[in-house]
């Protein structure tokens, strides 16, 4: 198991949050990154995606239109598992050293006779999340430097590489980016031989 610094999962923006650092796109952060040359992009990835067998026994994404006759109207239902959508909020995985989530919040919190929604993914939608991406396409440098790495073991990447492929691309970043890194797990999904299985193809 990957091992944190003591007390990670700490809050340092008061008792009560539930957003991290998060906190950091204030309004001025924010409003400083949008400039005439700004771009929104989406970084939905499709519910389909991983097709009928999606990665590690997960359910796979279910869509069902149906039509309401007399009248011409459709209305539909879907099922998934959680982990096929975007955005794990801060109750996802915790701090297994002290079995803690960020700011204390225990799994009595979240399952125990008084249960809460604290610390999920409803704080961040309040005001969204707004600021200037970064990709640091680490990938793509690892195979130039011929750096093992595998996506579908437990790991990490060292933070030193991280910079690293920052210098090599002429990123800078700044206080309050949204830190997005290309870590090579879809274009390992995509070599990988899955009998029965369709895959929606993106460029990741």
């Amino acid at each position: 198991m990957q091992d944190y610094p003591p007390q990670a999962h700490t809050a340092r923006y008061g008792d009560d949050d539930e957003l991290g650092t998060l906190n950091r796109l204030t309004d001025e952060v924010s409003t400083d990154h949008c400039t005439e040359n700004s771009t929104r992009i989406s970084l939905n990835w499709p519910l389909d995606a991983q097709g009928d067998l999606p990665f590690f026994g997960r359910q796979a994404f279910h869509k069902h239109i149906y039509q309401k006759p007399p009248r011409i109207v459709n209305d539909d239902y879907s099922t998934t598992s959680a982990e096929l959508r975007t955005g794990d909020g801060l109750r996802h995985f915790g701090y297994q050293k002290e079995a803690k989530f960020y700011n204390g919040v225990t799994l009595e919190d979240i399952h125990g006779e008084h249960k809460t929604n604290v610390n999920g993914i409803g704080a961040w939608s309040e005001k969204g999340i707004v600021g200037r991406g970064v990709l640091l396409d680490y990938h793509t440098w690892r195979l130039q430097n011929k750096i093992e790495y595998e996506a579908f073991k437990t790991g990490s990447i060292p933070l030193k590489d991280l910079k690293a492929v920052a210098e090599s691309q002429g990123t800078e970043i700044k206080f309050g980016d949204i830190l997005l890194i290309r870590s090579g797990t879809a274009s390992l999904a995509w070599s990988l031989a899955r009998p029965a299985r369709t895959l929606v193809r993106t460029q990741l």
